[in-house]
């Protein structure tokens, strides 16, 4: 059922479906923290705060098996890792982790909101780990998530960001912690 509205810039778009939504989000045309409204809903809010598109909502469908006609699957297997890295976009320079990665792009925590999705920025690696080489990336952000916790002053927001170039070490660096990581999670799994 057409039942979701979007409003950007004082414009309302609309109506759309659950499923449509979802595609809007990952064609990156409709972002988490774009306000959202449907029947029954009280006031508009973030995309992401709503019931039906929560991360829980979308871990939900794909266990029912809704995933393949709806969600894109990842081109590149994602890891856990955290791993040390400046970024910076010729006007501002900040200290970053990771919180996953893959080959072809990483989610990223940093403490600034002034970048946006479709920014480009620029990736610094350090050494994290004794076997590890820094490299650098050039990376556009794709998504952009604020947190309950950005009241703080201290806190951090999450960008999701693609990889567009790579030195000559990133590409072996990243294939290297995502097959060791799989790797360890497949034997954790045998023993489990």
């Amino acid at each position: 059922m057409k039942e979701w509205y979007i409003v950007r810039n004082d414009k309302k778009y609309g109506p759309y479906t659950t499923d449509e939504m979802i595609q809007l989000r990952q064609q990156r045309k409709v972002f988490e923290y774009d306000l959202v409204w449907k029947q029954g809903l009280r006031q508009w809010k973030p995309l992401i705060q709503t019931e039906e598109f929560s991360t829980q909502a979308m871990v939900e469908r794909s266990l029912r098996g809704e995933v393949c006609e709806v969600l894109n699957r990842r081109q590149w297997p994602r890891v856990k890792k955290e791993a040390s890295l400046l970024v910076h976009n010729n006007v501002g320079l900040w200290p970053a982790k990771t919180i996953n990665i893959s080959v072809g792009g990483a989610l990223v925590e940093l403490n600034t909101p002034f970048l946006n999705p479709n920014d480009q920025i620029h990736l610094h690696f350090q050494n994290n780990d004794l076997d590890s080489e820094h490299f650098s990336c050039l990376g556009t952000i794709t998504g952009k998530r604020y947190t309950n916790e950005r009241l703080r002053v201290n806190s951090t927001i999450q960008y999701n960001v693609r990889f567009d170039e790579k030195d000559q070490n990133a590409q072996g660096q990243l294939e290297n912690w995502v097959q060791s990581l799989l790797k360890v999670k497949q034997e954790s799994l045998k023993g489990a």
